[in-house]
């Protein structure tokens, strides 16, 4: 993974792992939402880091 300067931001990528990793047996995909503007940009940008 790439090294990110922020806390927060390593904080944020952190849990996003711990979520996707946990053991969950309904085998859901996860599905992100993108409509182009700050939150999901910045969602999509954290999930393709992770």
């Amino acid at each position: 993974m790439e090294k990110i300067r922020s806390k927060k931001a390593e904080q944020i990528i952190d849990e996003i792992i711990d979520q996707y990793t946990y053991a969950d047996t309904s085998e859901r995909p996860w599905i992100i939402g993108f409509s182009g503007g700050k939150d999901s940009t910045v969602l999509l940008t954290s999930a393709c880091i992770v």
